[in-house]
């Protein structure tokens, strides 16, 4: 018989007899919990993931809305009577991005004043404002990539725990086996 005891704590007190193991499925425990492992992981790793997503969202507004203002820059005549208003129709869509950028708190209120700009410095202002924001946007979204590779390297080390498991299990009743017959 194959002695369970290592500095004298005894490793598998439940296979005390055949009987007591064959009754057992260590396998079928271990699958279990790397299911629970990794359904947990995964979720962890979607999450990031939206986050990743939202951020690129919202630096591609962001980038719309910067594109929109300079368009809008590059026309003199926009400035002739030195106020833009954004509550105007033919503004309509910069009026959204701006909204949705402020309803996700990536944009500051004070920022959008009625949604108007009394000057073309202003404007300027507001876009080199944008600029930066999209610089933290990018950067924000280095962060979940970041986070994700541990979650992912605990993934593979729970499927690599769990297959030397089942691979030692198979072994252990390969020699079970041999031993009974022989």
């Amino acid at each position: 018989m194959v002695d369970c005891n290592r500095g004298g704590v005894d490793v598998a007190p439940s296979y005390a007899s055949l009987e007591t193991y064959t009754k057992v499925n260590p396998s079928l425990e271990v699958t279990k919990f790397a299911t629970l492992v990794e359904t947990h992981l995964n979720g962890k790793i979607e999450s990031l993931i939206a986050q990743v997503e939202q951020n690129t969202d919202n630096y591609n507004s962001a980038t719309s809305l910067v594109e929109a203002l300079t368009k809008i820059l590059l026309k003199n005549d926009a400035f002739k009577n030195k106020v833009i208003d954004f509550d105007l129709p033919e503004f309509k869509e910069i009026k959204q991005i701006i909204e949705e950028l402020n309803r996700q708190h990536i944009l500051d209120a004070n920022d959008i004043q009625d949604y108007k700009f009394d000057s073309k410095t202003s404007l300027e202002i507001f876009i080199a404002k944008l600029e930066g924001l999209k610089t933290k946007i990018s950067n924000q979204s280095q962060i979940p990539l970041i986070q994700m590779q541990p979650l992912m390297n605990q993934l593979e080390l729970m499927i690599k725990i769990a297959k030397a498991i089942m691979d030692a299990e198979a072994n252990l009743d390969a020699h079970i086996n041999s031993m009974m017959r022989g």
